[in-house]
């Protein structure tokens, strides 16, 4: 009973991937022609910066160990090529970073999937997450 609940819950609360279940997988290349599209890109995450926000960062995008906490920027973590060459980005808002624990750290060098909608972002394709559960390992 516990464990029905529980994937219940879970359903209820992911709706980037418990969405895109059944949708086309595409990679990172190929999401470009999916705008508007639900889909489950795949992907390695090579660089994370962050964007936006008023606390000045470092090139790298990644705080130096000691220095306090980014909370009022956005994360911009890219697929495939490091920034600015990548041909896909995942976007997390600032409001919802706090969900994801340390992403900058814990999904550089990962291969991941993630659901979602794909947006044309200054001519490139780009998801915004806003939730955990959008993302998958491989």
């Amino acid at each position: 009973m516990v464990r029905r609940l529980a994937v219940l819950l879970g359903l209820l609360l992911a709706p980037g991937l418990a969405s895109a279940q059944g949708s086309p997988t595409v990679s990172a290349t190929a999401a470009m022609n999916h705008l508007g599209e639900g889909v489950i890109v795949c992907g390695r995450i090579v660089t994370a910066n962050f964007v936006g926000g008023t606390t000045p960062q470092p090139l790298t995008g990644i705080t130096p160990p000691g220095s306090p906490p980014v909370t009022n920027q956005s994360l911009l973590l890219a697929y495939d090529y490091p920034y600015p060459g990548q041909v896909f980005s995942l976007l997390i808002p600032a409001a919802d970073r706090i969900k994801f624990g340390t992403p900058e750290y814990s999904l550089i060098n990962k291969r991941v999937c993630v659901g979602g909608t794909i947006r044309n972002f200054q001519g490139r394709a780009q998801m915004i997450l806003s939730t955990p559960t959008q993302i998958t390992y491989q």
